[in-house]
């Protein structure tokens, strides 16, 4: 398969870039076979209760993280694109620096990118005032996040 038709087919089955396959691939935990070994009286009693391996699943789960984790990250705000949003819903002096303190309040989910934080773009409400898109944190989403464990993959709030 040359380069042409990954892209084609990367932006045909699942409306990525290569780009974007490759950011998601580096958010995802490594796939370890040592972690999902099962004894072989475990898997006769798997394949009893009709739960027989199955090849082809751990793939399509793989796909559909590396899906899931792409659209996270591809849809996500800046801290400044954020504290726009804010505060033309608010009218209240928001800035970058509060939405990061925010973030460390944990009232804002943020996704580590490479270094940079992104705020992903499902906590927010966009709303239309006037001829501007403004956003609003979705209601009692802070309640949620202080709840979530700090080391949470991105993927286990995401669905």
């Amino acid at each position: 398969m040359t380069d042409d038709e990954l892209d084609a087919l990367l932006q045909d089955r699942l409306n990525l870039s290569r780009a974007e396959v490759v950011a998601a691939l580096k958010m995802l935990p490594a796939y370890r076979t040592r972690t999902s070994s099962i004894t072989a009286e475990e898997a006769r009693l798997l394949d009893a209760a009709g739960l027989a391996d199955d090849p082809a699943s751990y793939s399509q789960v793989s796909i559909e993280a590396v899906a899931t984790m792409a659209w996270l990250l591809e849809t996500a705000y800046t801290a400044d694109e954020v504290a726009s949003g804010l505060r033309v819903a608010s009218g209240l002096r928001v800035d970058a620096a509060r939405i990061e303190q925010r973030r460390h309040a944990r009232s804002l989910w943020a996704v580590d990118e490479n270094g940079s934080w992104t705020y992903p773009a499902m906590q927010f409400d966009v709303i239309d005032i006037g001829r501007r898109s403004a956003l609003r944190v979705v209601r009692q989403l802070d309640r949620v996040l202080r709840a979530l464990p700090t080391d949470v993959h991105p993927l286990a709030t995401s669905t």
